[in-house]
């Protein structure tokens, strides 16, 4: 999966779903389990095109030839109502599995960043419905499903998460002192990719509308990338004063 895919979602579904449009449906219960974003009636779309509905109507059918913008258009919302679909369907058999690790292991292709971001999307409003029961099989099933996607990601993206999920600075510090050198390579190989994600993350979430777990987000990114650049710095410095005791 392309890291511009996974380098916001991944790290911050529980931050990022606040930035979505507020859902009108609630989690009824797991097995009546309904996707809370609709795409069958876009907010808009009806009124700007040439007929009264959306639908695959004979109608529809037949001006589609003439109207290419609102042909591509309509392809677009179905391809986004399918891939919903595939990511509720997943979601609601991960919560019916009796062992949703294997169930996600098997299925690590559908564990996309927009099946993270409706697992979000139900698990906010099941804390907000006050369902305990809901939300427990929620968090159960996103994180085995997590648990299966983080091990497939490249090393930096994996330490990016376990920086971002560590909520102290404490925490992050206990990070790398554990990783030790591994840790110090992986912020350093392939042309320093893990201060680009970083940064380009941090510059994502500056640029996402105000949303109460914003704030919080960017000070924990901005924290770490000045913790990761001094260990840089320090690593730079040891290289060098090394380097030249051995011409010595």
């Amino acid at each position: 999966m392309p890291a511009s895919c996974t380098h916001i979602t991944m790290l911050s579904r529980r931050s990022f779903v606040d930035a979505l449009p507020s859902a009108r449906d609630r989690v009824p219960g797991v097995k009546g389990l309904r996707n809370p974003f609709s795409y069958n009636e876009p907010r808009g779309l009806r009124g700007r095109l040439p007929f009264a509905s959306i639908r695959l109507s004979s109608r529809w059918r037949c001006h589609a030839t003439s109207f290419p913008e609102a042909d591509a258009k309509f392809a677009r919302l179905e391809g986004a109502r399918l891939s919903q679909q595939r990511s509720t369907d997943l979601l609601a058999r991960l919560l019916e599995s009796p062992n949703p690790h294997e169930l996600a292991r098997q299925h690590v292709e559908g564990l996309s960043e927009e099946f993270f971001m409706m697992g979000s999307a139900y698990l906010t409003l099941a804390r907000k419905d006050g369902n305990p029961d809901v939300a427990a099989r929620l968090e159960r099933a996103l994180t085995a499903a997590w648990s299966v996607k983080h091990s497939t990601l490249r090393p930096e993206l994996q330490l990016l998460n376990n920086l971002v999920r560590a909520e102290t600075e404490a925490e992050r510090k206990q990070l790398y002192i554990s990783g030790g050198p591994d840790l110090l390579s992986t912020l350093v190989m392939n042309d320093r990719w893990f201060a680009t994600a970083l940064g380009r993350m941090a510059a994502d979430v500056e640029r996402q509308p105000p949303n109460p777990g914003k704030a919080q987000l960017l000070s924990r990114l901005r924290a770490i990338q000045r913790e990761t650049e001094a260990l840089e710095r320090q690593v730079t410095r040891l290289h060098h004063h090394g380097a030249g005791g051995t011409q010595q």
